[in-house]
């Protein structure tokens, strides 16, 4: 565990350097137009070493998406509903929205719950899918704020599993297969 530990540090600390040496030698705006995978790849989950970044990442974007939808939208039992807890990767966006324009209920705090676990399962891509979201927010379909949060967490999930093998002793041997 040490070793790993040591290992992840020693490549946390190059990647920084690289990103710093590619810094000085141009204009921040030059280099940041030239690098825009970098910056997201280091802030998101500081180069796959940093497992507290990409989990407040995951947190901090499910509670964004769940307050955007408590604003103007209103969750209903789907027409198909598919109450098995399992990985949602295949269900594309149409399945968690809608055309229908709702009248607009105050969030409460079950409300609440509802929109934070419904947001969960689009942005994580795990879970029950028993529910859609109708409605309209600034004018803007929540269908087009469902595909938004869908794709954000392909990034999210890719990012969290490669840092959660890179950080985690017993996940790195369970991808690596020395397990």
């Amino acid at each position: 565990y040490k070793q790993l530990n040591d290992a992840n540090a020693a490549y946390y600390h190059i990647k920084t350097l690289e990103l710093k040496e590619a810094h000085k030698e141009k204009p921040f705006w030059a280099w940041f137009f030239e690098q825009p995978l970098w910056i997201v790849w280091w802030v998101t989950t500081g180069f796959g070493m940093q497992l507290p970044w990409i989990l407040a990442w995951c947190l901090g974007i499910n509670l964004f998406f769940t307050l955007l939808y408590c604003l103007r939208g209103n969750l209903k039992p789907a027409s198909q509903p598919d109450d098995t807890f399992k990985l949602r990767i295949l269900d594309f966006p149409k399945r968690y929205f809608t055309e229908a324009v709702p009248e607009h209920k105050v969030c409460g705090m079950k409300q609440l719950s509802s929109m934070f676990w419904f947001s969960a399962v689009v942005l994580m891509k795990v879970g029950h899918r028993t529910q859609v979201i109708e409605g309209k927010v600034v004018g803007i379909d929540y269908k087009w704020i469902v595909r938004l949060e869908w794709l954000i967490g392909l990034y999210l999930l890719a990012a969290l599993s490669f840092t959660l093998q890179n950080v985690v002793p017993v996940v790195n041997k369970l991808v690596t297969g020395v397990f």
